[in-house]
């Protein structure tokens, strides 16, 4: 037991855990980083850098073992479920900033690792508020796959395919009064058919 309060363990045999030290402050730490963790006066727990578990960290929080790694659930009696927020708080606000970004990947080759797909959420014009959505993948290099834009549209960077027995693909006009439903589909008897809501194969193509 020590001065001011202060309550010290110290192990001379381990560079893991050279001395352990609680003060009255609510911190807990070492000789060296006295303030590695604080316990708040709220019951809430806060680190002063990285957290890891299974693992040395070398980010802010790192998680390594087996089976699931993370689950978040929400005891919310309203409408409002489990939550992930990505935000980027910075000062100097951009366009082309990317402001998220989920990386999935792994080994490829022995311990050689890869991003095999993103996500990624970007600024278009951040006065603005607009911003678009990236769907990446992997063929040697990431490139993107599909694109959602603030108004809406979606870009496909390569083919779209309907694939079922009977594929169909609606054209839905919303303007006013000028506006149509068209419909694009395939029968199982290999004919195409281009057709307005309430018409029957106004348009046949064998």
């Amino acid at each position: 037991v020590g001065g001011s309060n202060k309550v010290s363990i110290v192990s001379s045999g381990s560079s893991h855990f050279p001395s352990l030290k609680v003060n009255n402050n609510g911190f807990l730490g070492s000789a060296s980083v006295t303030d590695a963790l604080k316990l708040l006066s709220s019951g809430d727990l806060q680190a002063k850098t990285k957290i890891g578990i299974g693992i040395d960290p070398t980010t802010l929080l790192h998680i390594k073992g087996t089976g699931d790694a993370i689950r978040v659930e929400s005891t919310n009696t309203g409408a409002g479920g489990a939550q992930v927020d990505l935000l980027h708080f910075t000062t100097s606000p951009a366009d082309e900033d990317t402001f998220g970004v989920i990386n999935m990947g792994g080994y490829y080759a022995g311990t050689t690792s890869v991003y095999g797909t993103q996500i990624k959420s970007i600024w278009t014009d951040v006065s603005e508020r607009h911003s678009k959505l990236e769907f990446t993948t992997c063929d040697t290099t990431l490139s993107t796959a599909l694109t959602l834009a603030h108004d809406n549209s979606a870009t496909f960077a390569g083919n779209v395919t309907l694939s079922s027995t009977a594929p169909i693909l609606y054209l839905d006009n919303t303007t006013a009064t000028t506006g149509k439903n068209w419909r694009l589909s395939s029968a199982a008897n290999g004919k195409m058919y281009i057709t307005q809501a309430g018409v029957v194969d106004a348009i046949t193509l064998d």
